[in-house]
């Protein structure tokens, strides 16, 4: 089985593509996304997003298109014009970003033990 023919046949159709819809976002005052951009590259997924990312003449312009989509969406959600939820919803899914705490640890921690019943200057228990 061959597979689908590529939808662009040259880097610099792909190009003209992407460019086309960030300018309409621009216009329509709409904050660019991956899964936006794949639709209106006429994609049926996100996924030939990151197909087309696989092959060399495509990968740079996917790379840039896909990092300029996570670069508007941090500027709109630090701006206050991105709902912080969604924002972070689609950072986390898009762009591999999550929360972690790290705590870290150094020196020496002392601790102590007591067991009720026992002296603890006593050696042996007399009977």
């Amino acid at each position: 089985m061959a597979g689908r023919p590529p939808k662009y046949e040259s880097p610099e159709e792909l190009e003209e593509a992407v460019e086309a819809y960030f300018n309409e976002c621009v216009i329509k005052k709409d904050i660019p996304i991956q899964s936006g951009l794949a639709y209106s590259l006429g994609f049926a997924s996100r996924q030939s997003l990151y197909d087309y990312a696989q092959k060399e003449q495509y990968s740079y312009i996917i790379g840039r298109a896909k990092l300029r989509c996570e670069d508007e969406l941090n500027q709109a959600a630090l701006k206050g014009e991105a709902n912080p939820s969604i924002a972070k919803l689609n950072l986390a899914t898009n762009y591999g970003y999550s929360e972690k705490q790290m705590i870290e640890h150094s020196g020496n921690v002392a601790t102590q033990f007591s067991i009720i019943g026992i002296d603890a200057d006593t050696d042996s228990q007399e009977d």
